[in-house]
């Protein structure tokens, strides 16, 4: 088994599988944060990951209103992608398929309920923010 590699590696081999996955949806990285976001008019679908103890991330999403600029990233009315499933990210090499397995899920469980948001006015009222 490979040493295990420092999480900034994993780090930015997730933040470049995940692009590649979700760019062709409108999806771009903010700044240099774990944040996603895709602007649709007045709406916009937000999500990001975050890594668990187990050398693992978790997807959360959600959907706003787009901000003003000095907006702080957070995703008002979040959803755990799968019930928070666990994608496995400990070493680069598991990348691929944890990722590729979680951009089939964003690609079937996310983007249809961001779907259902047309304008500003089918927004959920905001709830707390993650």
């Amino acid at each position: 088994m490979p040493d295990a590699d420092p999480f900034p590696k994993v780090k930015r081999a997730v933040i470049r599988r995940l692009l590649d996955g979700v760019g062709p949806h409108g999806f771009t990285q903010l700044r240099t944060t774990t944040y996603f976001v895709r602007d649709r008019e007045a709406i916009r679908d937000v999500f990001f990951f975050q890594k668990m103890r187990s050398n693992t991330i978790t997807i959360c999403y959600g959907v706003m209103a787009v901000p003003d600029d000095d907006w702080t990233p957070c995703v008002p009315n979040a959803r755990w992608l799968r019930d928070q499933e666990s994608y496995r990210c400990k070493y680069v090499d598991h990348v691929d398929g944890s990722i590729g397995r979680a951009i089939a899920d964003l690609e079937s469980e996310a983007l249809p309920w961001w779907d259902g948001f047309v304008t500003a006015d089918d927004l959920p009222p905001a709830r707390g923010g993650t």
